[in-house]
């Protein structure tokens, strides 16, 4: 066989391997194997940390954003860290929640407010931090209950365009969020 053969199935199946550790859960199998407040990488950084809610969290500039339809309103914020050079916008995700997507309706940075005006944050050469914000209709809400959803990447088809993310449940609670990804 071809020496440049060999390589290059090699550097394949080593690229396949690093890119199937970012899409199944740790574990085996086990309960609670998802990598939750750990990094785990999504299409254009990590997932630093995740929380779910029932307090309202403020969004301004949202009366036409925010679905008005949406009974039980259930917030769920995702910190992501994005990789250097590269930006993010309220349509680039949105949260499946039992077989239903629900659209990102704010980003911010986590020193700042979410506002449904600032619709894309800008590339940067170095990493940056942002809390994504996703409105779900979670009926029965409880507070014990450890919620897992998907984040879905919503400007392709192949690659990684799903993770799985178990929330931090804070009940009706403000959502508090590190930045290390370790919890």
């Amino acid at each position: 066989m071809n020496l440049k053969i060999l390589i290059y199935v090699f550097f394949l199946s080593g690229v396949f391997t690093l890119v199937a550790q970012d899409v199944v859960p740790k574990n085996n199998g086990q309960e609670n194997d998802y990598l939750i407040n750990s990094r785990q990488r999504f299409r254009i950084g990590e997932i630093l940390d995740a929380g779910i809610t029932r307090a309202e969290i403020p969004v301004a500039n949202a009366d036409k954003l925010i679905p008005a339809d949406i009974a039980e309103k259930t917030y769920a914020v995702v910190r992501v860290r994005l990789d250097a050079n590269r930006s993010i916008g309220i349509h680039d995700f949105s949260m499946i929640h039992n077989y239903q997507p629900f659209p990102c309706v704010a980003i911010r940075p986590p020193s700042g407010k979410f506002n449904a005006e600032k619709r894309i944050f800008s590339a940067s050469k170095k990493p940056e931090i942002y809390d994504l914000l996703f409105i779900l209709n979670v009926p029965n809400f409880r507070g014990t209950i450890k919620y897992r959803c998907t984040l879905h990447y919503n400007l392709s088809t192949s690659g990684l365009t799903n993770v799985d993310i178990e929330f931090k449940n804070y009940n009706r609670s403000p959502v508090v969020l590190n930045n290390s990804g370790q919890g």
